[in-house]
């Protein structure tokens, strides 16, 4: 007989168009196609303004109708609120062609760098002329980080001592203009399976300890944008932080986490214009799921390349991307 398993390599999720074709418009009141809600560079001021949406209640109480009167005007402001929420989500989160933010001679810290898609990214940047600084969890894995890569660290995401000594170091003897977190574990069970230390193993090395990294290099990423130049922190969330899968719902915990924290950080920053990326791909061959912490994973359809994955991520961050979903990953 065969078993339903998860399919990570991308989602359902349709765009904003697709729930109601003309919901999602400019302030100028032109219509977003199909699509287009997440891939154009568009500045959502207001959407969906017009009779029906949720900009125009008052104006259709003036005019003597109850907006939430009848099944289709409930229909019509819930789908318009609901576009809404999309459309400005996905505000701006592809790349514009017309901008380029080219990474050489910029200092990139890859943590995750003696992993297989933390070391593909390293190899991406350090070939766009970036100064890569890599990391690896343990002095045994250092020997993994690409041959390229000028700068190796250990960086132990579990210890707080760790991560205060690199963050000192690495900010001490140079500026910093990114940080990209592509290191990670995953482990598999249900929820009343996973043990709880597992669950906050999961918690540490997925969000807190990439968290407290980020915060603490905070103002060198604000020096680098004082300085004129464009400093970016990229965390790779995968496709779990966009929805949830049965048995990984303690691993899917931390990434949505993650996930959610990058938004508040995106918010905070954008006054020293420090970029903040959420990249989300699918499932991807790099042997993560054959060394969880605890279970066993379910076969799973062969995933994309960390080749591919990585030259999407690179080209990302030398576009003005602030969210690259699942679907920007299809080959």
């Amino acid at each position: 007989m065969n078993r339903l398993v998860p399919d990570l390599r991308t989602t359902s999720m349709r765009p904003a168009s697709s729930l109601m074709t003309t919901a999602a418009t400019t302030k100028s009141g032109s219509v977003i196609g199909s699509g287009h809600a997440r891939r154009s560079r568009i500045d959502l001021q207001y959407c969906c303004v017009g009779p029906g949406s949720p900009q125009d209640i008052g104006g259709m109480r003036k005019r003597g109708r109850d907006p939430g009167r009848g099944h289709h005007d409930r229909l019509l402001v819930s789908q318009a609120r609901h576009a809404t929420g999309v459309a400005r989500r996905y505000r701006r989160v592809t790349t514009d062609p017309g901008v380029s933010m080219p990474v050489k001679d910029q200092r990139i810290v890859v943590v995750g760098a003696s992993g297989v898609l933390g070391g593909a990214l390293a190899e991406h940047l350090v070939a766009r002329g970036a100064l890569v600084e890599g990391t690896a969890s343990s002095p045994e894995s250092l020997g993994r980080i690409p041959s390229v890569v000028p700068g190796r660290h250990v960086v132990d995401l579990e210890d707080p001592a760790s991560i205060a000594g690199f963050v000192l170091g690495i900010t001490a003897s140079g500026p910093v203009d990114g940080i990209v977190i592509a290191s990670g574990i995953v482990a598999f069970g249900t929820i009343a399976q996973t043990p709880p230390e597992v669950a906050d193993q999961l918690m540490q090395v997925n969000h807190l300890g990439p968290a407290a990294l980020i915060a603490q290099a905070l103002p060198a990423l604000t020096a680098s944008a004082t300085d004129g130049r464009t400093p970016f922190v990229l965390s790779i969330c995968g496709v779990v932080a966009e929805r949830a899968f049965p048995g990984m719902a303690a691993y899917v915990a931390s990434k949505t986490a993650h996930s959610a924290w990058l938004r508040g950080l995106r918010m905070e920053v954008r006054r020293p214009a420090i970029r903040v990326i959420d990249a989300r791909p699918g499932h991807t061959e790099t042997g993560l799921a054959g060394r969880a912490v605890f279970g066993q994973a379910p076969t799973m359809p062969e995933g994309m390349t960390a080749t591919h994955v990585a030259d999407v991520i690179a080209a990302a961050i030398e576009g003005d991307a602030t969210d690259i979903a699942s679907t920007d990953f299809s080959v």
